[in-house]
């Protein structure tokens, strides 16, 4: 008997479990989970010196839901499950740098068609509001830019020194890549039935990224001027700690997975091309992800909003 207990402690820490039970209250929240453990990689095939990045996918859920405005959108999300690290217990989050330009609550890939065969399906990058999550549309949120993992106890906290070997990183990077995957099958999808004569019915359809973590989820808030320019150090009486249920975190893309300036048109109201270097996602608490997932699907859109690519009413 000792043998067949490890084996299901093994498979506890492995994380199979911890993804079954995601899984399950993702389908209980009304979203489809089309599949578990995908591979996919990006790009979808060798581009000069391009690097290939492989990997699995532990969710790819799906849901139909209608917008603020009662346009259809069909969102698609690639889902990372990651079981909290023993050593590092919390994840600790900062707000972006006041030097840094503030930009719109959530940045997501989304294909543009219409049942006019006359209109090809495009690729752009819009502003999306998630209300009943805490980011109404239009407003501008706080936006988290940076990242420890930690292991907090009554007496001490110990951070985690190797930054690119977290658990965090390593989410991100996954759920990116298996975006970007998701994304470009699509789109690839959507372009040849228009090549062949046959329409979507769905107008929109949309990719957010999502890590669902065990680890708690902390936001650190602090002043800059209070920082000591010669050793570094602040009060901790001026540090704020908040515990959150969910949050956005701007992950900064490797340059192989970012889009390449052909496949967009900069609309005038555009941030800049920096937008085109990052990708926003949300973390969240995985004792959370009932309640997220039922929320999750009402989203804001406003169609004058596009950032880049070909917005709804450009002249065609």
């Amino acid at each position: 008997m000792n043998e067949w207990r490890k084996l299901t402690e093994e498979l506890a820490n492995e994380g199979i479990f911890f993804q079954r039970k995601c899984a399950q209250l993702i389908k209980q929240a009304g979203w489809r989970v089309v599949s578990e453990e995908s591979p996919v990689a990006f790009p979808p095939a060798k581009i000069s010196s391009i690097e290939r990045m492989e990997s699995i996918t532990d969710i790819k859920a799906q849901c139909e839901t209608f917008m603020i405005d009662n346009r259809f959108i069909s969102v698609t999300s690639a889902v990372e499950c990651k079981q909290r690290n023993p050593k590092y217990r919390c994840w600790v989050f900062f707000e972006a740098s006041e030097t840094v330009t503030s930009h719109p609550c959530f940045l997501a890939y989304l294909i543009y068609d219409t049942e006019r065969l006359d209109v090809e399906p495009k690729s752009v990058i819009v502003e999306l509001g998630f209300p009943d999550l805490g980011y109404p549309l239009g407003d501008r949120q706080q936006i988290y830019s940076d990242k420890r993992e930690i292991n907090r106890s009554d007496k001490s906290a110990k951070i985690c020194k190797n930054r690119e070997g977290d658990s965090i990183y390593k989410a991100c990077k996954q759920v990116a890549v298996a975006t970007k995957a998701f994304f470009h099958d699509e789109f690839d999808f959507a372009s040849k039935l228009h090549a062949i004569g046959a329409a979507l019915g769905i107008p929109y359809t949309v990719f957010i990224p999502i890590v669902l973590t065990a680890a708690e989820l902390w936001v650190c808030k602090f002043d800059s001027t209070d920082i000591s320019i010669k050793n570094g150090q602040l009060e901790s009486s001026k540090v704020a700690y908040r515990r959150a249920p969910w949050l956005i975190y701007t992950f900064p893309l490797p340059s192989y997975l970012r889009p390449t300036p052909e496949k967009f048109i900069v609309h005038p109201d555009s941030q800049g091309r920096e937008v085109l270097t990052k990708m926003d996602m949300f973390i969240v608490n995985s004792s959370h992800c009932l309640d997220f997932f039922e929320k999750l699907k009402k989203i804001g859109f406003d169609r004058q909003a596009t950032l880049f690519g070909y917005p709804e009413t450009r002249d065609r």
